[in-house]
């Protein structure tokens, strides 16, 4: 369009919108910034149930009071998060 009618004239073409016109298309931009970010975070959540998962024999030492305690398996470590997480996506 700029070749065709010039910088001048194509730079002001977003004054011919109306304000909701414009105000949808933000809303919409800034709601697929969002989407992508929710998506970005479900997949690094997979990850970690993924590791969860395969992890579920590897030995860890747990600690108490910065002290080394009994052992324990990294998916226990892991569970409490991983159930926090859910319990949060079923309230939304």
């Amino acid at each position: 369009m700029e070749d065709i009618i010039g910088r001048e004239i194509a730079g002001d073409l977003h004054i011919g919108r109306s304000r909701n016109d414009i105000d949808i298309t933000l809303y919409c931009m800034a709601l697929s910034e969002r989407v992508l970010q929710l998506m970005e975070w479900i997949c690094n959540f997979e990850v970690l149930l993924q590791s969860s998962r395969e992890n579920n024999d590897t030995v860890m030492p747990d600690y108490t009071y910065n002290q080394r305690a009994q052992p324990t398996i990294l998916n226990y470590f892991s569970s409490p998060f991983n159930g926090i997480v859910i319990n949060t996506y079923k309230a939304v």
